[in-house]
């Protein structure tokens, strides 16, 4: 027991040495924005009234809702919670959960995360040989970039890039894939979509456009700087490769 204790204060003494020395020299001056500073402005004047005013006998500032709080360091946490709230840091919010298939889509502020349902049993099938989706239509003016099939983790993704540097992305996996899948977005509602078979969503994020689709055996990703309707067009030519 004595060694192991040795071994893990070894450990943390060169993890702690190796931050040291790679620590930065200079720390960058972080820029608040004028909007922070527009709030922190209306707090400082509201505390400064509430004093005067307690002063005088009459009114009640945002501290003194903490009055039983004796501790200057409480009263320090408490108000710093009060402004990085109110100055609009964002801790964690709760997600917008649709269903899809075996899959929980989870919509936050900036991306949906595709997760597959872990609480149903995972049961070993005989899925077969993979079946490369193909588009079978799209404009000369694209060409493909990348083609890629991962064997391990059974996952085919292509890359067709435009003349003018547009990107159009698919990726097909396994409906049982249980790694998440992570895309952008805004913070627009997710539009339901059915096509060619498929059921899923779209979503937004600017001027990028995407489609999450399944077909109960296969999950198709279809992304780009494509509108809805351009993407469900696109998704309508989707074929099975004869050649696995």
């Amino acid at each position: 027991m004595a060694d192991m204790d040795k071994l893990l204060r070894q450990a943390f003494d060169e993890i702690a040495k190796e931050e040291y020395e790679n620590r930065p020299e200079v720390i960058p001056e972080h820029k608040f924005s004028l909007k922070f500073r527009w709030k922190m402005h209306r707090i400082l004047r509201k505390m400064k009234t509430g004093k005067e005013t307690r002063e005088d006998g009459k009114g009640h500032s945002l501290m003194g809702l903490y009055r039983s709080v004796h501790s200057r360091k409480r009263r320090m946490v408490i108000l710093l919670l009060v402004i990085m709230v109110l100055g609009g840091t964002a801790f964690a919010t709760e997600p917008v959960i649709r269903w899809l298939c075996n899959y929980y889509v989870n919509q936050y502020d900036d991306h949906v995360k595709i997760q597959r349902d872990n609480t149903e049993e995972s049961e070993d099938k005989e899925r077969g040989t993979f079946r490369k989706y193909r588009l079978t239509e799209i404009s000369e003016k694209y060409s493909v970039e990348s083609e890629n099939f991962d064997e391990k983790f059974q996952r085919y993704n292509v890359t067709y890039v435009g003349e003018n540097g547009e990107v159009l992305y698919l990726q097909q996996t396994w409906q049982e894939d249980e790694l998440p899948e992570n895309i952008t977005s805004d913070t627009e509602p997710l539009e339901d979509v059915q096509v060619n078979g498929f059921t899923g969503y779209y979503a937004e994020d600017k001027e990028n456009g995407s489609l999450i689709l399944s077909n109960g055996v296969y999950t198709l990703v279809l992304l780009g700087t494509y509108s809805k309707d351009e993407l469900i067009e696109l998704a309508g030519n989707l074929e099975l490769a004869d050649e696995p």
